[in-house]
């Protein structure tokens, strides 16, 4: 599983810190704290799953990982939100074409389980290319 890349986008560096600690064993974790640190990140290194926050300053969640599609088609896209929002979720599943939307702050065995699926997604998805 360590050969899997996993950026982690998210303005709080606290949330940041914790999820490199809590995944690193298993994956390869990039940090950025903003949507354009991620696009950057994005540009220079290969990754198989990106993880965005909703909130952040200059672009929601779903405007990165609307960017994210467009430019990286094969990435797996993980949208994380700290309310629920319903309208929010159906943006973002129909304009970024993301993976799924979890719920922030995630319990630890739901995103291990998300990661598990998403990487199996992936595969899948870049199979035949």
């Amino acid at each position: 599983m360590a050969n899997y890349n996993i950026l982690y986008v998210d303005d709080e560096m606290e949330n940041l810190t914790s999820f490199k600690y809590l995944f690193k064993k298993n994956y390869k974790v990039m940090l950025a704290n903003s949507a354009l640190e991620g696009l950057q990140t994005l540009k220079e290194e290969n990754i198989h799953i990106v993880i965005s926050d909703q909130r952040m300053p200059e672009m929601t969640g779903i405007e990165f990982l609307e960017k994210v599609s467009s430019e990286h088609p094969n990435i797996v896209r993980i949208l994380l939100t700290g309310y629920t929002d319903a309208m929010t979720t159906s943006e973002a599943l129909d304009q970024g074409k993301i993976y799924k939307c979890m719920s922030k702050p995630f319990e630890m065995d739901d995103m291990k389980q998300t990661l598990t699926e998403a990487l199996a997604f992936y595969q899948q998805k870049n199979q035949n290319k």
